[in-house]
């Protein structure tokens, strides 16, 4: 039973945005941020954001290199804030999902809670909010976090090969068939096209869960190097300032680099059969966004006009 001096309370409180992460990966959990984020913005409310710090026994038991850690990679959320959502949540009026948009004038908000828990369909439902999500994320990062963002030099090729709790990667996998890892075939076509139309080996960097030993055919090119182990939120974000990013199908963490990303994204052809489109179609006619043919010389023109430009830019 809740006291009557508890729901008056409730009633007379402003409303508030909470975004409660589920207990998923990093990708997932930004996902259902950025739609209360959106919401929040919008509709000028407080926003209150739980769950980085859940710990998930799954990476354990499965032996992954990451643990999906995420407590010091935020700033925690504003006591104040949590205690109002809570209040609210408790005795107040819960309001669940609502479209990222504005609400009606007019409307009595007062004792309203929007609660964000759900996986949303991908990024369409904010993608228009790419420039503020993006400054958002960058804001709540904490300082260790982003100094070491800072300090890092931006890749020219990224790659991430999500392998981890997807097993071993199996060379030829049918991801027309199964979900699972992104062939390393998939990658080094992609590699080797790229670097023909800038006409030299730009320089490749490889984000990946997966041992040196899974990564071998990859990491054998030329100039082709694994990131140093950072957390995971700093490999997501630079990756996002790749001049190229190519990403594995399936991995909301290396789509939401792509997301972010004022490059090139090279998706593979199932993913994109799925998605139609991460980012914004104004970005996305100065940037290539998609799939290309297995023959060079059908790549788009859009794209090989991106890539010529890389090797003006090349240490």
């Amino acid at each position: 039973m809740i006291p009557a001096a508890l729901t008056r309370l409730a009633h007379a409180l402003p409303p508030v945005c909470h975004a409660r992460l589920p207990r998923t990966g990093l990708g997932n959990m930004l996902l259902v941020w950025a739609r209360a984020a959106a919401f929040a913005e919008l509709n000028g409310l407080p926003l209150v954001t739980t769950g980085f710090g859940a710990v998930r026994v799954g990476p354990w038991l499965r032996g992954e290199r990451q643990k999906r850690i995420y407590v010091a990679d935020f700033l925690p959320p504003s006591p104040a804030r949590l205690a109002h959502a809570t209040t609210l949540a408790l005795a107040g009026r819960v309001v669940r999902e609502p479209p990222v948009a504005r609400l009606p004038e007019g409307a009595d908000k007062n004792g309203t809670v929007y609660v964000y828990d759900t996986l949303p369909d991908f990024f369409m439902s904010f993608a228009e909010h790419r420039d503020f999500l993006r400054r958002s994320l960058l804001a709540m990062l904490a300082p260790t976090r982003r100094r070491a963002l800072d300090a890092a030099a931006a890749p020219f090729i990224g790659v991430h090969v999500r392998g981890g709790d997807f097993g071993p990667l199996a060379p030829g996998h049918d991801l027309s068939r199964s979900l699972g890892p992104t062939p390393l075939s998939h990658f080094i076509r992609l590699i080797e096209g790229i670097r023909a139309i800038a006409s030299e080996p730009v320089p490749v960097t490889v984000f990946s869960d997966s041992s040196d030993h899974e990564l071998a055919p990859l990491l054998a090119l030329p100039r082709t190097t694994r990131a140093p182990e950072r957390p995971a939120i700093v490999d997501l974000l630079l990756l996002a300032r790749s001049r190229v990013v190519i990403p594995s199908a399936w991995s909301t963490f290396s789509m939401w680099s792509a997301f972010l990303s004022d490059a090139p994204v090279l998706l593979h052809p199932m993913e994109h059969e799925h998605l139609r489109s991460i980012r914004p179609a104004s970005l996305n006619r100065r940037f290539y966004e998609g799939t290309v043919p297995q023959n060079i010389a059908d790549w788009p023109p859009l794209l090989r006009e991106n890539l010529a430009a890389l090797k003006t830019r090349t240490p």
